[in-house]
């Protein structure tokens, strides 16, 4: 029984709940009003610790409230619209509609920091956007439940489930599919490769966190094979693993946005591997029979039609799967008699350089922020095993790096050059074999 004089107290503290929650609910419909009309003006929303306050000890009630409320609200078809980068004043409110996607979840995790499902959803769908920023606020929400959950080990409390894998598997991805690509569009390499660099690193604390699940340490290893120059197709793989346990996780949680998501990003991954495979064998094909028209006429083929005028082969298909539909004059001939795809070659490439990049910044934690004087510093100081020869050395390609900027680059040789733009999205291109 309280006393008479607890009573004002009490219908303070009940009238500051009805206040904060009604807020709440302001700003979420503010956040979805743009949609609908647009000149509206978001609401603000209270920080964590004064929504604890308002929770009157009911942190997790209205933590879950709050992220039911965010689900029904930041639906496939508003979070879609968010992810588009419009000009204009629904531009502007679409980039108020993602700030407070983050800061719901923010809050959410603040009132319940082991709500393991807020900092999943809130993180995925903030690294979906196309806002560089959005995706550096995905980061923060998995950093900070990490820290939650790192806090808690060194307490000696234990937890029946311990995400910080998922976590930092989450970084990862972000860092490798959002951010990186993000600033290698912006004209930023370093800052990709630092990116890149990032998410080995997270990829590897993912492998070492307690109960990480096989797939992860398989993931992370095919990952660090990829970025440290090993197989082209390694990363993609590594991140193809990754969606596909994600998506079965998203089954059994019956949830559909998430597998909606997964979904598109398996179905990209799966025919970018299917086209540099059926490139690869579309190349090793032609390359036996050119070396065999080289045999044949002391000469190699000065265009895949020759192989067919020889006899050597019947006929050629039809496109090649990264390049574009007149694709077979993007076939390469080189003096051994083999051929190249110019589109596989240029990936290859630039997958190279990203690796001598990483080198480089590397190196310059070594030495004080100095650049290595010539890629050849790289292998002497043992960051890296040799310099690889590139695709088209026997056309002439080689290393070029200013040691000012500390950006090694391969120009394709000038008989190679081609319009990258007319270049298709290998996603969206069937494969020709």
């Amino acid at each position: 029984m309280l006393p008479r004089k607890g009573y004002p107290l009490v219908i303070l503290l009940f009238l500051a709940a009805v206040i904060g929650t009604g807020r709440v609910r302001l700003v979420l419909d503010a956040i979805v009003e743009p949609f609908r009309n647009v000149g509206e003006e978001v609401v603000y929303l209270p920080r964590g610790d004064a929504m604890k306050i308002i929770a009157c000890g009911f942190d997790t009630p209205l933590a879950d409230a709050l992220y039911i409320k965010g689900q029904i609200y930041f639906s496939n078809n508003v979070l879609r619209r968010m992810s588009s980068d419009g000009g204009g004043p629904m531009g502007d409110l679409v980039a108020k509609g993602r700030d407070y996607t983050y800061e719901l979840f923010d809050i959410v995790t603040d009132l319940n920091p082991r709500f393991i499902r807020a900092y999943q959803i809130g993180a995925f769908t903030l690294a979906s956007s196309q806002s560089i920023q959005s995706n550096l606020n995905s980061i923060a929400l998995l950093e900070k439940g990490a820290a939650e959950y790192d806090a808690l080990e060194a307490r000696g409390e234990r937890v029946p489930v311990d995400p910080r894998w998922l976590f930092h598997l989450m970084q990862a991805t972000t860092y490798e599919v959002s951010v990186s690509s993000h600033l290698a569009r912006e004209g930023d390499p370093a800052g990709a490769a630092r990116a890149k660099q990032r998410a080995e690193e997270e990829f590897l604390l993912a492998a070492k966190s307690p109960n990480a699940p096989y797939f992860v340490v398989i993931a992370a290893v095919g990952y660090q094979d990829g970025v440290q120059g090993g197989d082209l197709l390694n990363t993609r793989l590594a991140m193809l693993s990754v969606w596909e346990e994600l998506y079965q996780e998203a089954v059994r949680r019956e949830d559909e946005g998430m597998m909606e998501e997964l979904e598109g990003r398996i179905g990209e991954d799966r025919k970018f591997i299917e086209n540099i495979l059926a490139t690869r064998a579309l190349q090793e094909a032609l390359s036996e029979a050119g070396r065999e028209f080289l045999a044949r006429y002391g000469r190699p083929p000065a265009m895949p039609g020759d192989l067919v005028g020889s006899g050597i082969i019947r006929e050629l298909p039809k496109t090649l799967p990264l390049d574009r539909e007149d694709s077979l004059d993007r076939l390469v001939p080189l003096p051994d008699g083999s051929f190249r795809s110019r589109g596989l070659g240029a990936m290859e490439t630039q997958q190279y350089l990203d690796y001598l990049l990483r080198a480089v910044i590397t190196y310059q934690r070594s030495h004080r922020a100095g650049n290595p004087p010539n890629l050849e510093a790289l292998v002497t100081d043992g960051l890296i095993p040799e310099l690889r020869p590139l695709p088209f050395a026997a056309l002439g390609q080689e290393y070029v790096y200013n040691p000012k900027s500390g950006i090694p680059t391969a120009p394709l040789p000038d008989q190679l050059q081609f319009d990258t733009s007319s270049v298709p999205d290998t996603a969206d291109t069937e494969p020709g074999v």
